[in-house]
């Protein structure tokens, strides 16, 4: 009698330690579930939809007598944090925000144009697309853990903002939108001095002293 007992005493003590352990199999499960499910209510970053408006009177101008380009950096950490929700400049981005003229007849292709941004000591800075942006603030917020709707979601927002280059301009139009640059060391953007955007692989290559 008393070894059966002990076997049923022996028995209840496993019945509980398999429920413990169940219940932290458990809880983890929740925890797993609750975080894949936060990252799939939307994009990534609360991404500003896209408002055009008129150039500031003191974005840099430059052209030839086909095109004519305005630009204006955004240097401000704040002016980034609101429309991207990250800081892009912390980060090593620099938006440039460029508004196209054609004043010629004819339609100017932009879709094999070269973007070069370079600094006062003559330093390229590398450009990016829109997809090559979002994974950059995405690397660098390490957002590591998503869910691949929410990322493309991100990717598209971002696009909105990005100046489409894959269409051709028409003559008497203008089009807006920003062109991403990043610092060639990845180091942070700090007030930069000296910058000279290029547009070359085009008729007429323009060249715009940005600040």
């Amino acid at each position: 009698m008393a070894l059966t007992a002990v076997r049923e005493f022996q028995a209840m003590m496993f019945s509980r330690r398999r429920s413990r352990k169940r219940q932290f199999y458990d809880f983890i499960s929740l925890a797993l579930v609750t975080l894949i499910g936060s990252a799939c209510g939307g994009s990534l970053f609360n991404v500003k939809p896209v408002v055009q408006s008129p150039m500031p009177v003191e974005s840099a101008s430059g052209g030839t007598g086909a095109l004519q380009v305005h630009a204006l950096p955004m240097l401000s950490d704040d002016e980034n944090q609101e429309m991207f929700d990250a800081n892009l400049p912390l980060s090593g981005l620099l938006p440039i925000r460029v508004e196209l003229t054609n004043k010629s007849d004819s339609a100017i292709p932009l879709e094999k144009a070269k973007w070069i941004l370079r600094d006062a000591s003559g330093t390229a800075w590398k450009t990016l697309n829109a997809k090559q942006t979002a994974s950059y603030i995405m690397a660098a917020n390490e957002v590591t853990m998503y869910n691949p709707s929410s990322r493309d979601q991100f990717v598209a927002a971002i696009s909105s903002h990005a100046l489409d280059v894959k269409t051709a301009l028409a003559p008497g139009q203008t089009r807006q939108g920003l062109v991403f640059f990043r610092t060639k060391k990845k180091t942070p953007v700090e007030n930069p001095k000296g910058l000279v955007l290029s547009i070359e692989k085009i008729a007429e290559p323009v060249e715009v002293k940005v600040n």
